[in-house]
Parts: C-alpha cells; structure tokens; sequence
C-alpha cells in the first residue's frame, strides 16, 4: 500500500541515488562508476520498471552485495 502512495518509489532514478548515494558516502568510486555503466548499458533491459530494474542489478554477480542482508 505504501508503495502505490508514494509516486517516488515508482522511479528508477529514485533506487538508483539512493545506491549513487550509498557509494558515495561509503568511498566506493569504483562501484559508483560501475554502477554508472550499468544504468547506461542495461537501460533497455529493465525500462521503466523498479522491479526490473532490481532484477537486473541482482543478476550483474559484481553488484550482489546490495542484497545480502
């Protein structure tokens, strides 16, 4: 439900400062530019679609650590 109220969580480019932003604050350039290539080349991969979106990030093994909890 909170989802479908906040319009935001529906935005790709919402995800994907919070993680610019996590490596940022963290020193990881290197994965901040990885990161980068990724949204560049994978773009027509997931559309518009958060959910996609996170599907192929989990795909790509170098960005697995995102999800380990």
């Amino acid at each position: 439900m909170h989802f479908e109220q906040n319009i935001d969580f529906k935005s790709i480019n919402y995800w994907a400062e919070i993680i610019k932003d996590y490596f940022k604050r963290n020193n990881r350039l290197k994965d901040l530019q990885d990161f980068e290539k990724f949204m560049a080349f994978k773009r027509t991969s997931y559309g518009p679609s958060p959910l996609l979106f996170f599907c192929t990030l989990k795909e790509d093994k170098q960005f697995d650590y995102i999800f380990a909890a």
